[in-house]
């Protein structure tokens, strides 16, 4: 099904010379107003934002397109306290060859897998999303690439990042991922799978696989993962001196459930998902439920409701939000 209020409407700023290839840029953006209660208060709170998007696509005299896209907030946001320019945007190529892009990419993995559906005002902690090692929370990468190519019905991707950083510290690690995606009579099936390499730890790897199903007015989506995680232990005993740093890897299963159902103006989402690690421990499961109301001219009203279950005792909470969404 068609993404949920995803259309811009765009001004543009067109540069064209007689005989030569054109240029254009585009200004667009969104914003949203309403209230909030996270999974982590128990107030409810007023929430807004405003971003604008920047597009710019161009083509050379012998049909090569090429673009960038940057958001006004992505360069601030992308590490507390630290500008990256390489994940301020995404800058592209393509043509017959496919398309090759590099900065704020996702991971082949992810661009073939994606996430279930979910509908809310602020995302709710976005726990509907597909782990995958490039969007990890706290980690920051260094320039990265993706390439595309499309067939007739299928996909491929390949992705590398450069290197880590987590919370402003390089970690010597880096992401390698390749991912297919084939579609044929509403069934979309996918492949994905993620390589980190961080000497001297252990390799990990994450594997990722999803079915979707559209018919009609409703579409479902199913997900499911196997990702590892390096731990480490330290031994003081002899001969170790001071201490042995030993490294191990521990496997987690994370899947994920959503079903759509849009008619006109309305569209309702539903999800489940099994999250392999967050802040509330491994193996959280959240479910959520949510709905948005198209008001035309680029307006709507948003809403969604989260309850997450815990495997620690009392940490059970529900989150929700409403407001509404504009986009220009």
């Amino acid at each position: 099904m068609r993404p949920v209020f995803q259309t811009m409407l765009a001004s543009s700023f067109i540069l064209a010379l007689s005989g030569m290839a054109q240029a254009e840029i585009t200004l667009s953006g969104d914003a949203r107003m309403g209230i909030e209660q996270s999974l982590f208060s128990d107030d409810v709170s007023f929430t807004s934002r405003a971003r604008v998007r920047f597009d710019m696509s161009g083509e050379t005299d012998n049909g090569l397109s090429f673009g960038a896209r940057v958001l006004m907030n992505e360069a601030e946001l992308a590490v507390p306290g630290e500008f990256r320019p390489w994940v301020a945007g995404r800058v592209y190529i393509s043509g017959p060859f496919g398309m090759l892009s590099m900065g704020d990419t996702d991971s082949a993995a992810e661009a073939a897998v994606g996430s279930v559906s979910a509908i809310s005002l602020t995302g709710l902690g976005d726990n509907h999303e597909t782990t995958f090692y490039q969007s990890s929370v706290g980690a920051a990468w260094g320039p990265s690439v993706l390439y595309e190519y499309y067939g007739s019905g299928w996909a491929v991707f390949a992705s590398a990042t450069g290197e880590i950083y987590y919370n402003g510290l390089s970690q010597n690690e880096r992401n390698l991922s390749l991912g297919g995606r084939y579609v044929i009579d509403g069934l979309t099936v996918a492949l994905g799978v993620e390589q980190v390499s961080s000497d001297p730890r252990p390799s990990t790897l994450n594997v990722v696989a999803s079915v979707t199903y559209d018919i009609g007015e409703f579409s479902a989506k199913a997900v499911y993962g196997q990702k590892e995680d390096w731990n480490v232990r330290y031994d003081f005993d002899p001969p170790c001196t001071p201490y042995c740093t030993n490294f191990s890897v521990t496997p987690y299963e994370h899947y994920y459930f959503s079903l759509d159902w849009e008619r006109g103006p309305l569209a309702v989402a539903v999800f489940y998902a099994r999250q392999p690690d967050d802040t509330n421990g491994p193996n959280s499961r959240y479910y959520g439920i949510g709905a948005a109301y198209d008001l035309g001219g680029g307006a709507g009203l948003t809403g969604g409701i989260v309850r997450e279950n815990s495997p620690f005792a009392g940490n059970d909470q529900t989150a929700y939000d409403f407001g509404v969404t504009m986009s220009f």
